[in-house]
Order: structure tokens, then C-alpha cells, then sequence
């Protein structure tokens, strides 16, 4: 299980340390600012709030919310503490990892708790994974519109709802 568990964990530390990595590390370089702001100009916040350990702040801890809850979710859907925590890190990451050979149809084969709540939680944590968090970060400060301010945001939903029509 510790391998299991050092998997997860492994991927959830890499879906925002490579970012923490690489603004921790040249936080002081000139052009920082014009750099991390070429992508978010669209928002009309190229950071969430000014000071880059500030951001990081911000950021970590939207990643962790959306982390608990995911494990929560997964624990009202009847699946266990340790596989709960293990598939959060992995489902807001969009890593894929699983505890299990046939992933979370796994719960649906054993009859484990609520396998429909099981799926909706995990596809609503990887679409919330897939979004971009200055995105999440607008929305928590009530700006819905923030969710179709980006061209690849509103790529990005106009692909999830066409692939759910199609299916």
C-alpha cells in the first residue's frame, strides 16, 4: 500500500509543484510578472494577488479544497479512507492513477457503496483538475464569467459538453 500510496502522491505533488518549482526559483528574475501574466491577461488578473509566494499560497490552497473535495466525495460514496485519499490525489492531479487493475469501475464490479456517486465525483474532480485555477480563483471571488473569459476555457468546455452529447 505505501507504494500505492507514494504513486498518488507523486503525481499530486507534480500537477503544482512544477509550478511552485519554477516561480520559487526565479521568483526575483526581471519578466517574471510579463511571463506568468502572457496567459491570464484575459482575466484582467495575471495573478491572483500581488507577491509570488502570496499566489503560491492562493493556488496550494485551491488545489488542496479541490483535493478534499474529491476524498470527500468519495468516502459519501462508500469507497474506503486509504483508496478515497490515493484517487483524489490522482483525480485533481489528472494523473489516471488507480488503486485498482479496472480503476474505478472496480466499485461498480464489487458493489461497493454508490458507484454512480463514485464516477460523478471523479469526473467532476478532473474536469475541476483540467480547469485552469486563476479560473477557479475568479470564480471563488464570484466571477462567473471568468469560466468563458479564455479561449482554451471555453475550448475546453465546449469539447466536455460535445463529447457528453455524443455519447
Amino acid at each position: 500500500r505505501a507504494t500505492l500510496l507514494w504513486r498518488a502522491l507523486t503525481q499530486w505533488v507534480g500537477g503544482l509543484g512544477i509550478l511552485t518549482l519554477f516561480l520559487a526559483l526565479i521568483r526575483e528574475q526581471p519578466g517574471l510578472h510579463a511571463l506568468a501574466g502572457a496567459e491570464a491577461h484575459k482575466i484582467r488578473s495575471p495573478r491572483p494577488e500581488p507577491g509570488v509566494l502570496h499566489t503560491l499560497r492562493i493556488l496550494w490552497a485551491i488545489y488542496l479544497g479541490l483535493t478534499a473535495f474529491v476524498a470527500v466525495g468519495l468516502l459519501v460514496g462508500g469507497v474506503g479512507p486509504f483508496d478515497a485519499i490515493c484517487h483524489a490525489l490522482t483525480t485533481v492531479s489528472t494523473g489516471g492513477f488507480s488503486t485498482h487493475d479496472a480503476s474505478i469501475a472496480y466499485y461498480a464490479a464489487a458493489d461497493v457503496g454508490s458507484p454512480r456517486l463514485v464516477e460523478y465525483v471523479v469526473i467532476l474532480g478532473m474536469l475541476a483538475g483540467g480547469t485552469s485555477f486563476l479560473v477557479h480563483y475568479q470564480l471563488l471571488r464570484g466571477r462567473v464569467r471568468a469560466l468563458w473569459a479564455l479561449p482554451e476555457t471555453r475550448w475546453w468546455w465546449l469539447i466536455v459538453f460535445g463529447g457528453m452529447a455524443l455519447v
